[in-house]
């Protein structure tokens, strides 16, 4: 089974580290490039995280969406509904 803290070479572990570092712009640049690259659930799930923690729930729905698609563990789906409730505030 594959590690996600282990995927997706210098690029994705440097995305990642801005995530939690609160760098969401610069973070977001570096998960849409690795979308483009490497469509993957764990980029998907991280770039949508990473719209949800900077504001942006509405951009969130479709790459957290893409992450459901993509893989069936309960992290992206959990993601997803905070972001639909976050717009259902709105």
């Amino acid at each position: 089974m594959e590690d996600p803290d282990d995927f997706g070479g210098p690029v994705f572990q440097q995305a990642r580290r801005m995530l939690d570092e609160g760098r969401f712009d610069d973070a977001l640049s570096l998960f849409a490039e690795r979308a483009r690259v490497d469509p993957h659930y764990k980029t998907y799930e991280l770039y949508g995280e990473c719209l949800l923690r900077s504001g942006r729930p509405a951009e969130a729905v479709l790459p957290l969406a893409a992450a459901c698609a993509l893989n069936r563990g309960a992290r992206p789906r959990v993601l997803l509904a905070q972001s639909l409730g976050q717009i259902g505030r709105a």
